[in-house]
């Protein structure tokens, strides 16, 4: 029997007053007084378990020796067994009210007794103390047994309870058992379940007996929405969980807490798009069987509220109407969280632009008496501006140190400059770009890109002064130089100010380590983090975080004196949804489809700068700590699309290449420190198929002579099976390229291949007799690069263009120009933002010489230019075989929007059309239009698969006809 327990009370308790809209006295409801009665019924248990479990002696302890510890009570637990559990009393110790008690839980803790006791008392010749554990045995559970019980498997149970025959019998245990065995079968959907504790529930219980009632599987067969007018039911069902997934194929289990959770989803998407007054409200009814479910949403919309007046208060560094003037959520407009969030972040960048790293804003709305509308106030605290002082790397074992800080000064993170919170995440982002390092690690021990500040300090202490609150570094550290190499046996004399400014300085190329460069220092965890954590305020998104407890950091260097350099390294500002090619890695395809229009390219650029300003700052270190992932990589996959056919791929990668780090032993070359470390690239691809053999050997520096000029060498050499001939290359590839601002980039690319050009039928036209057999081709090609696109697999905005002149040289010599451009329209989307229509156009223009021979003329067809064609099937015929023309003239257009609410799925309708020719005319008009789909696998990430069906409306004899298309990737 339960113990009953005495509880004090005051004698006359205040009244609790009524809540509001609510009459005093009136019951909260049934579910209410459940939860009351399961809490009396804990509380009743815990005071139960504590008046079983026996306490420790209290009363004053001797002083005094332990020198015997003795064991009583136990009856089936050896004595051994129990002693390993006692670790903090020991003879030949003092005896302790601290251990006494961690050993006393410890016991107790093994829920191998009812109670445990203890006592001491003096030794016989007064010289020591005598320590007793008195323990009661639990008994031992002679049988289990789970009446009823069909639907769950008996090991999970006895695992999920804690109950299994021969273990010890606790009653406590056996009546927990009963709720945890009822939460398992409504996960299970078991919504009618029963389980009663028949015996079991008494301390001298060794026979536990649960009975259980199962009931019917209860399954929601459909799911609907009442009231709902702004959205379908479609949009609102990928709102939830509940329902049946995979066109009624799979049932979902009924949840009640899962139902309710979903009703709650529906109210905050409504809620998030200005409809603060929904109601929604799960409705359950039975359906044709005892175990279908009909489940009904019956959603109030209410009325969709409006902005009446946005105010901003706090601000004193800049006005209300340059913080205003760019706001999306303005007087008139329908209330958003979206719309409100993208606000916060635009007042956000503009303190962070000019380091305000303590700023902080929060959104709060103000209901009006007017129905429907509110006003919203911005309330801002400011903080102070700061300057970045030192630069701290730690976790680079294998890395050079200005392979992290280079990445550092491209987003315009360096000494002296602004502490921007933007370039700040923009760092982080390019950091995790790389792929060198953990970004969410999974493993033990492992631990993201972490950035930090460390000692702020007023303007009154610049970041050049030896005094700087460096304390947990130590003074003797001051000596390192900032951007010294660890190579550097010594570094700069105590006080000296190297000259010049900090930004685009060369960098030293090695980790720091301990040895090379002075021994590392554990930082302190500092007085302030850099800004207030993301939940601290609403709005507040500071995207940096502490670095782990205890990891080491390089001494700072001395303060260098003056202000950063007034040319700002490229990098800040880099647009969403962008992906940033290597400089010089992207010029020209050395693949087989150089000719192609639209052939498969994306760049981003990456620069952007704010002048520091002359105000003065203070200053603050910036601490970042990578930890060091895979960066080689050995992939062996199979692919397969409508122009190339089945494809084999092996490839070797290593993205953090170093090719000056020699190894210096064979454990070198075990252990992967050999060859890496650099920032380059090294890959290594083989692709054998049944059209295409390729083999390619690429090398990348992106940074060469530690600036922002991107250098590529390539050599490979590919077999490719066309139509109308085959075609082998051998050669060698190189290029430089330049970023300048966020759009534009700029490269020069050269190449020199041996071809051999066979296979064509007989009789053959003249421009395959001239160019048959082996010939020698060298190139030349500038580009220049414009991109404003929001995404690179499924742009909604933005558009895309370039133009290229390339001259050719050797047997024969030609010169080619080129110009493409694509544009996307975000036509309408859902309240939501998602539900994106899009139209895109693109148009490609070429022109080359008469002089070009046949392997580099103009091709088209297929779903990369013209769909409805066979790949190369277009352009001009002679003898049947296609020549390849030395103009060609591309354009498409297509409109795409999703077929369902998830967006997993797209149709589009197009029409593409041009013409390739042989002369300098407009001639030979093809058209095609159709219709295709997009589909989203989501272990794919955003990659679209595409199948599309062309119908030709218009060709010219000779052209090859195709209706399907089919690929995988971005191929505009």
């Amino acid at each position: 029997m339960m113990p009953r327990c005495a509880v004090d009370r005051p004698s006359a308790p205040a009244k609790r007053p009524a809540a509001a809209g609510r009459p005093a006295g009136r019951p909260r409801g049934a579910r209410a007084s459940a939860r009351a009665t399961v809490a009396v019924a804990l509380a009743g248990l815990a005071l139960a378990w504590a008046g079983h479990r026996g306490v420790a002696v209290g009363g004053e302890l001797p002083t005094g020796d332990v020198v015997e510890i003795r064991i009583e009570g136990n009856k089936t637990v050896p004595e051994a067994k129990i002693r390993t559990k006692i670790v903090h009393t020991k003879v030949g110790r003092p005896l302790t009210r601290k251990g006494l008690q961690a050993d006393h839980e410890s016991l107790w803790n093994t829920r191998w007794f009812s109670s445990v006791t203890q006592k001491y008392t003096p030794a016989a010749d007064n010289k020591g103390i005598i320590v007793f554990f008195i323990v009661e045995e639990m008994p031992l559970i002679q049988k289990l047994r789970f009446e009823g019980m069909t639907k769950l498997y008996r090991k999970d149970v006895e695992k999920s309870t804690q109950l299994k025959e021969g273990e010890r019998a606790d009653w406590r245990r056996a009546t927990m058992a009963v709720a945890t065995i009822n939460s398992m079968y409504k996960e299970k959907g078991y919504e009618f379940a029963r389980v009663e504790l028949i015996k079991g529930g008494k301390p001298d219980d060794t026979e536990v007996h649960i009975r259980i009632f199962e009931g019917p599987k209860v399954t929601v067969g459909r799911v609907e929405f009442v009231g709902n007018t702004i959205f379908d039911d479609d949009h609102l069902r990928d709102k939830v969980v509940t329902g049946a997934k995979f066109w009624g194929l799979i049932r979902a289990n009924f949840q009640r807490d899962i139902v309710e959770q979903d009703a709650q989803k529906l109210k905050d998407f409504y809620q998030g798009l200005g409809y603060l007054e929904v109601q929604v409200t799960p409705v359950v009814r039975s359906g044709a069987t005892p175990g279908d479910q009909l489940l009904t949403f019956v959603i109030s919309e209410g009325v969709q509220f409006k902005v009446r007046d946005v105010r901003i208060e706090g601000n004193t560094k800049i006005k209300s109407a340059d913080l205003l003037k760019d706001l999306k959520l303005h007087s008139g407009q329908p209330f958003s969280d979206a719309l409100r969030e993208a606000d916060l972040k635009s007042i956000q960048k503009k303190y962070r632009a000019l380091g305000y790293m303590d700023f902080q804003i929060a959104a709060a709305p103000r209901y009006r008496k007017e129905p429907g509308v509110i006003d919203l106030l911005y309330h801002v605290e400011e903080g102070n501006p700061y300057r970045i002082g030192e630069i701290i790397v730690t976790g680079n074992q294998r890395t050079r140190r200005k392979v992290v800080l280079r990445e550092l000064q491209m987003a315009h993170v360096f000494p002296g400059a602004e502490f921007n919170g933007d370039n700040i995440e923009l760092a982080q982002k390019r950091l995790g770009n790389l792929r060198y390092f953990n970004m969410d690690p999974q493993g033990k021990g492992s631990k993201p890109i972490e950035i930090k500040t460390l000692n702020k300090r007023g303007p009154d202490q610049p970041y050049w002064e030896e005094d700087n609150g460096l304390n947990a570094l130590g003074r003797s550290l001051q000596e390192q130089a900032r951007f010294q190499s660890p190579d550097d046996a010594q570094g700069p004399a105590a006080g000296a100010a190297p000259e010049g400014p900090p930004a685009i300085a060369p960098l030293g190329d090695g980790p720091l380590a301990p040895g090379r460069g002075g021994d590392l220092a554990p930082i302190e965890p500092p007085a302030q983090p850099f800004a207030p954590p993301a939940d601290a305020m609403p709005g507040n998104t500071a995207p940096v975080v502490p670095l782990p407890p205890g990891a080491p950091a390089p001494a700072p260097g001395p303060r260098p004196r003056g202000r950063a350099g007034r040319t700002p390294p490229l990098g800040a500002g880099e647009p969403p949804g962008s992906f940033p090619d290597l400089p010089g890695t992207n010029a020209t395809d050395v693949g087989p489809d150089r000719n192609e229009p639209f052939p498969n390219r994306s760049f981003t650029s990456i620069a952007h700068a704010v002048d520091p300003g002359p105000d003065p700052r203070s200053y603050a270190d910036l601490g970042v700590h990578v930890d060091e992932g895979q960066t080689g990589s050995f992939m062996l996959g199979v692919a397969a699309n409508s122009y190339q056919g089945l494809l084999g791929n092996l490839v070797l990668n290593e993205r953090n290449f170093d090719i000056t780090k020699l190894p210096t032993s064979f454990a070198d070359l075990i252990s992967g420190n050999a060859f890496r470390g650099g920032g380059q690239q090294l890959r290594i691809e083989l692709m054998p198929g049944n059209l295409i053999n390729y083999a390619n050997a690429t090398f990348t520096e992106p940074y060469l002579f530690n600036q922002p000029i991107g250098f590529n060498l390539s050599g490979y050499g590919f077999t490719r099976t066309y139509p109308d001939f085959r075609e082998r290359r051998v050669g060698m590839r190189t290029s430089l390229g330049y970023q300048w601002g966020t759009q534009t980039y700029m490269d020069v690319a050269f190449r020199v291949e041996d071809v051999t050009f066979n296979g064509f039928r007989t009789p053959a036209p003249a421009d395959y007799l001239a160019a048959s057999g082996h010939t020698l081709l060298a190139t030349i090609r500038p580009s220049i690069r414009f991109d404003t696109r929001n995404d690179l697999y499924m742009p909604t905005r933005g558009s895309y263009a370039e133009a290229a002149f390339e001259q050719g040289w050797g047997n024969f010599t030609f010169s080619k120009f080129t110009v493409e451009g694509r544009q996307h329209f975000l036509l309408r989307s859902r309240p939501d933002g998602t539900g994106p229509h899009i139209l895109t156009m693109r148009g490609f223009f070429g022109i080359t010489g008469p002089d070009t021979p046949v392997y580099e003329r103009f091709f088209a067809g297929d779903i990369r230019s013209m769909r409805g064609f066979y790949y190369r099937g277009v352009g001009p015929h002679v003898l049947g075989s296609n020549i390849g023309g030395l103009m060609s003239a591309i354009g498409s257009i297509e409109y795409q929007y999703p077929l369902m609410a998830n967006d997993m799925l797209h149709q589009v309708w197009f029409c593409d059309f041009g013409t390739v020719d042989r002369s300098y005319q407009f001639s030979g008009l093809r058209a095609a239009v159709g219709t295709g789909f997009r589909v989203i696998v989501p272990a794919m990430g955003k990659m679209p698969i595409a199948f599309d069906f062309a119908l030709p409306v218009s060709s010219v004899p000779g052209d090859h006809k195709r209706y399907f298309h089919f690929f995988v990737g971005t191929f505009w």
